[in-house]
């Protein structure tokens, strides 16, 4: 049996939108994946965080993103759920040198303001 033109034409047209929606798909899928093991370990960050600063929703924007980029560039949701694990990790962001800090930080004041948040955590 022979397939006339149009016929293979649209054969074509109808895998070529089914490959189409399956990668649509495929990516929608993945992003809401990522988005939800984002949100995750977002969670498990602040419940290390509000270890050492039970009030860490409540300080100010400047603090809590620096305590933020430093928790993400220790990976702080891997860490143990234990107050010093927590410590521990936040300063060696601190003296890393590929931190990431938010704007206006450069590592010394980095450093010398989890310093300071540490020892407002301790009394």
């Amino acid at each position: 049996m022979t397939r006339t033109k149009p016929t293979q034409t649209r054969r074509r047209t109808i895998l070529f939108g089914a490959v189409v929606v399956g990668i649509v798909l495929i990516g929608v899928l993945s992003m809401k994946y990522a988005r939800d093991l984002g949100n995750q370990d977002g969670e498990r960050s602040i419940e290390r965080l509000s270890l050492v600063w039970p009030s860490f929703r409540a300080m100010p924007v400047d603090d809590r993103a620096l305590l933020a980029g430093l928790s993400m560039t220790c990976s702080v949701q891997d860490r143990p759920a234990v107050k010093s694990a927590v410590v521990a990790c936040l300063q060696e962001a601190a003296a890393d040198p590929r931190a990431t800090l938010p704007k206006g930080f450069d590592r010394s004041r980095a450093q010398a303001r989890l310093v300071e948040l540490l020892r407002l955590a301790a009394a």
